[in-house]
């Protein structure tokens, strides 16, 4: 009975340490199982219009806890983050992730926790923006080219200097 009792006190100071910690905790889903591994999405956001960015790994097993930090800044001050997402296909559903800032900003930081003796991890962060559309200086350039939008309307058998 007293086993419980401390059980008890430690989930309520573990709970409370979370909520005082001002860290903002990815939504988990498992998607799909299959012996022995799981398919999870863990999210933060809810809008997501354009990929900003996208990456793919694969990471060997290592039999030690493994940390990710996530660090993306936007070269364009116009486009801020509003949805992180990170696929896994894991052998342990004892993964979290946390962000101090979240969503909402030009840079996103987020540190992804892993369990001790996880087999190979399938790994996918995407990172999503509703900004705008706005034209780079490239894509004004571009359409400025002589041979993009003005067509030569000389002949073949003119002669260039007149």
């Amino acid at each position: 009975m007293r086993l419980q009792h401390y059980t008890h006190i430690f989930l309520v100071f573990i709970i409370f340490f979370i909520n005082q910690s001002n860290q903002l905790i990815f939504l988990r889903e498992i998607k799909a199982y299959g012996f022995p591994y799981y398919k999870m999405i863990m999210s933060l956001g809810d809008c997501k219009d354009r990929t900003l960015f996208y990456e793919r790994k694969v990471w060997p097993r290592i039999r030690a806890n493994r940390i990710f930090d996530i660090y993306y800044k936007s070269g364009n001050p116009d486009y801020i983050v509003s949805r992180v997402e990170l696929g896994l296909v894991v052998n342990d559903t004892g993964c979290q992730a946390y962000s101090e800032k979240g969503v909402g900003y030009q840079e996103f930081a987020a540190t992804l926790f892993l369990p001790t003796n996880m087999a190979t991890l399938f790994y996918t962060l995407t990172i999503f923006t509703c900004s705008p559309k706005i034209r780079t200086k490239e894509e004004e350039n571009f359409k400025l080219l002589i041979f993009y939008d003005k067509p030569l309307n000389r002949s073949f058998n003119d002669s260039i200097i007149d």
